[in-house]
Parts: C-alpha cells; structure tokens; sequence
C-alpha cells in the first residue's frame, strides 16, 4: 500500500512501527463503519494498546492519521 508520507510523518504517536502497512493488506483492525471516511468505527483483531483508539460506549474509534487513508484509498 502506499500512503503519503505527510501522512506517515501525521501518525507521530504510533507505538506500532505502522504494521498496518507492514502486514501486507492484512489490518489489526477491521473498520464495522465510518462517518465520511474520517472517523472509523473500528473492531480491534489484538489486544495490543495504540494511542489512537479510544472508546465511545460499546465500539472502538480510531483516529490514526495512516489507518484512516488505508481506508479512503483501499476501502480495507
């Protein structure tokens, strides 16, 4: 996948080493749904902590600058 590098250079907070685009297409979070392709809804495959989940009620919310353009460009 190839993503920006303002984006990458975005994500400063990513503790991850960004194995999103590492893992070949393979994500450590599924997206459940989006609000304009900006805020994902997310269900998380670990347990792995990550600086930019958070949680709202009973579903997780991403806010990684990289995940979401994964997102936008490949719909994964």
């Amino acid at each position: 996948m190839e993503i920006d590098d303002k984006i990458i250079k975005a994500a400063v907070n990513c503790k991850r080493c960004f194995a999103c685009l590492a893992g070949g297409g393979k994500m450590n979070c599924k997206v459940e749904s989006s609000i304009r392709n900006e805020l994902l809804f997310v269900k998380c495959l670990t347990k792995d902590p990550c600086n930019y989940k958070s949680s709202f009620g009973n579903k997780n919310i991403c806010k990684c600058p990289v995940r979401i353009e994964i997102f936008r460009k490949y719909k994964k």
